[in-house]
């Protein structure tokens, strides 16, 4: 996972603030169409598929 930071112009509090944000978002989780939990992220960018 890229974070985009900018330590010359953000403080280390914002900079901790981002990475929390970034972390609540990939942990929220939603129900699919079948009724099991997903994680939200994935609703909106397709994972590729393993061949």
């Amino acid at each position: 996972m890229f974070i985009e930071v900018d330590n010359c112009h953000e403080t280390a509090e914002e900079i901790a603030a981002k990475l929390l944000k970034y972390s609540r978002f990939f942990k929220r989780t939603i129900k699919d169409t079948d009724g099991k939990d997903k994680p939200m992220w994935r609703t909106r960018w397709m994972a590729r598929v393993a061949e």
